[in-house]
């Protein structure tokens, strides 16, 4: 499957700040799952003893329209760093050839988080 992003256009859409709490996110685990229908980007994050359902809109200039319900979009109007979570966990699957049995244990532990 190929993305209608790469990871510049992820640091371009938020800066070097969200970008950074992205990929912290990422690395820490709490994409619970991520999916492309295109245009969308959607999935869940773990957050503490709950989980958020976060999306967003890849438009046809290949910007990005948030959908997160977090307050960095709500309030602020901005991409967040859920939706650079999201987007780097399916970049890492896409260019990694080992992505269906990571895919599984990323399943597995998804289902461990939410007992």
């Amino acid at each position: 499957m190929k993305l209608p992003f790469t990871y510049k256009m992820l640091q371009n859409w938020c800066g070097a700040v969200t970008f950074r709490d992205g990929r912290t996110l990422f690395e820490r685990g709490v994409v619970m799952d991520a999916a492309f229908e295109a245009p969308l980007i959607k999935g869940t994050l773990s957050w503490g003893s709950r989980s958020i359902k976060t999306a967003a809109n890849i438009l046809p200039d290949f910007s990005c329209e948030n959908l997160c319900p977090c307050r960095d979009n709500v309030e602020r109007g901005i991409i967040c760093a859920h939706v650079i979570a999201l987007g780097l966990a399916l970049l890492a699957r896409t260019n990694d050839p080992e992505r269906e049995r990571k895919l599984q244990e990323e399943e597995r532990r998804a289902r461990h988080l939410r007992k």
